[in-house]
């Protein structure tokens, strides 16, 4: 028994199939959406992607189609969109996939390091707190540091945000506030002589 008969009665439903458009790039389109896999450059290196777009009553696809990640092959790309068409988990590896994993691997060295340039910038401020002479010049050199290890948390934050696991994410936010007490030491010091 044809299942669409049994599931739709004699009306077929729309259920595109592939073929190729204008341009040589795979595509499905139905009364309602359009499926298109293209070829995407990254960094000169190929990849494929898939935008899915509903077609709107006027004819015109919608504003704001879905794209997909990067895929490694066309066929990849093809049956991903296959799978996001049926509600399906999308399982394919990608490039950001590959990406974020890098990432995630190398964050908690990173933090680790950044835990010590922490420390190492908070003794620099003690020592300028108990010189006998304290310049402006040397603390402008403190600013300037302390600008830049905050710049460098926050930045392994925002990482560990998207791409690290909560414990990660929770280890570059409490480093991210720490940082935040930097200026504040900074500001505490002797006022330097003139």
């Amino acid at each position: 028994m044809n299942i669409f008969k049994w599931l739709f009665g004699s009306k077929t439903p729309d259920v595109p199939s592939w073929t190729r458009n204008a341009n040589g790039n795979f595509m499905k389109l139905a009364s309602t959406y359009r499926i298109t896999v293209f070829k995407s450059d990254q960094s000169g290196k190929e990849y494929w992607k898939f935008c899915y777009s509903i077609i709107e009553e006027s004819g015109f696809d919608e504003d704001d189609p879905f794209y997909s990640d990067h895929y490694f092959s066309e066929l990849d790309a093809r049956d991903e969109a296959d799978a996001f068409e049926a509600g399906q988990p999308l399982t394919k590896p990608t490039l950001q996939a590959e990406k974020s994993k890098k990432i995630r691997d190398q964050l908690d060295q990173r933090l680790d390091q950044q835990e010590v340039k922490f420390q190492e910038l908070v003794a620099k401020i003690e020592r300028a707190r108990s010189a006998k002479t304290l310049t402006i010049k040397r603390i402008e050199n403190l600013k300037k540091e302390a600008n830049s290890r905050i710049l460098q948390a926050n930045n392994l934050a925002i990482q560990a945000i998207e791409h690290g696991t909560p414990s990660q994410d929770r280890r570059a936010g409490a480093l991210d506030k720490k940082h935040k007490t930097l200026w504040p030491m900074i500001d505490s010091l002797p006022t330097p002589a003139p």
